[in-house]
């Protein structure tokens, strides 16, 4: 069964915390219903994560600034958001 919840790993609580986990739009669904404008959503890590050598990739000059350029032009593709293992959603309080 499927909680949507991220419990924090017992063996690593520095790791991560507890968290819900969303799909783009349940995550963009879930702002509006709380008075916020929605300006954007974002691909954290984006789909550069799929390189099998993303940290030791990130610590290459070169090789950063490449991932960096992925990073940069998928960030907002609404089809590979989901590729990313984090999102980041921006929004404006109404008043």
């Amino acid at each position: 069964m499927t909680t949507e919840l991220h419990n924090q790993p017992v063996d690593f609580p520095w790791i991560l915390a507890d968290a819900y986990y969303h799909k783009p739009k349940q995550l963009e669904d879930e702002f509006l219903h709380h008075n916020l404008h929605y300006l954007n959503i974002y691909a954290v890590e984006g789909i550069a994560w799929l390189d099998k050598d993303y940290f030791s990739n990130m610590l290459d000059e070169r090789k950063n600034k490449t991932l960096a350029e992925l990073i940069k032009i998928t960030e907002n593709d609404k089809y590979l958001l989901s590729f990313s293992p984090h999102m980041m959603i921006a929004v404006q309080k109404t008043e």
